[in-house]
């Protein structure tokens, strides 16, 4: 089974050539012409026993196709390193994991930079990503995921990988009927009931969660429309609202409470109007601060007294 990649695997990492360190010395002609070669920078070690030439960014899937050199004809690349291999970043902080699975019963190598787990592998759980790297079949590599990793990072692993069109909402839930003795199958179709494919980030998601526990009903990548115009905002004044193709922001008059404005960037009213009709009227409290400024001006006028004369002064 031939798997097409669609994010960094499907690159010229794709088609570049992976030496194993005898396989370059055999090229170049010797040991010492090897050390040679990596001292002045013709060529460069991926890991430890794997080569590439200095032209070449090292990349997670450039460490894929090289473990492949490396490893055994019995390991697949697997879980998250998979989806970055398609396309979908759910990799967690710090560097980037090279995971790969082997089937149950064999020797599980050890490398360093590798992360291998052991699993029952059926043959049509076998693939190929673009005929070169040998990998997990990316609707069982989900399936894994939402079973083995925590609620918040097996959320956002269904949302991304739905998102991307890795696989579906009903090849997931047929795959983990068909692996239902596993441990974590319970989590895996809950997590199913929690995703939403809308979803546009980790972030996104992590936070829809969270709403979702405090029993509220967030709604993803929600329009508000042509037709509303107006937000009562009466309980919350002064909370600027983003959403859909509009923006709420707050009105400084006396009688707004919240306006709809079309536009990413709208301007905002100049408050300096408001602030001194309020203050010249005897309203508010900037009411003293314009009655002092008035008097540093024109002498101590009373409060509330002359308008004219302060309207003047200002």
């Amino acid at each position: 089974m031939t798997v097409r990649g669609t994010g960094a695997g499907a690159g010229p990492s794709s088609v570049m050539e992976v030496l194993t360190r005898p396989e370059l010395t055999l090229r170049l002609g010797g040991r010492r012409r090897l050390d040679r070669a990596l001292a002045e920078g013709g060529w460069q070690r991926v890991m430890q026993g794997a080569y590439v030439p200095a032209g070449v960014t090292i990349t997670l899937a450039v460490r894929a196709r090289a473990a492949q050199r490396l490893l055994p004809a019995h390991a697949y690349v697997a879980d998250r390193c998979l989806l970055w291999l398609l396309g979908v970043d759910v990799l967690p902080p710090g560097p980037p994991l090279l995971e790969a699975v082997v089937p149950r019963g064999v020797v599980i190598p050890r490398r360093k930079g590798l992360v291998i787990r052991e699993a029952m592998l059926p043959a049509g759980d076998r693939c190929r990503l673009d005929n070169k790297v040998r990998c997990l079949r990316p609707t069982r590599a989900v399936a894994d995921l939402l079973r083995r990793l925590p609620l918040a990072d097996a959320v956002v692993t269904a949302d991304a990988s739905q998102r991307a069109r890795v696989c579906s909402d009903a090849e997931l839930r047929q795959e983990l009927v068909a692996h239902a003795k596993l441990r974590g199958v319970r989590q895996a179709f809950a997590v199913l009931d929690l995703c939403d494919p809308k979803a546009e980030s980790p972030p996104e998601s992590r936070v829809r969660l969270l709403l979702r526990q405090a029993g509220l009903a967030p709604v993803a990548q929600f329009d508000v429309g042509r037709r509303c115009r107006q937000v009562d905002r009466s309980s919350r004044p002064g909370l600027p609202v983003a959403q859909g193709r509009h923006r709420v922001r707050r009105t400084r008059g006396p009688r707004a409470r919240g306006r709809l404005h079309p536009g990413p960037k709208a301007p905002e009213r100049p408050r300096t109007r408001w602030l001194d009709r309020a203050a010249l009227l005897g309203r508010g409290p900037a009411a003293s601060a314009a009655h002092d400024r008035c008097a540093g001006v024109r002498g101590a006028a009373p409060r509330g007294g002359c308008v004219s004369q302060a309207r003047r002064t200002v």
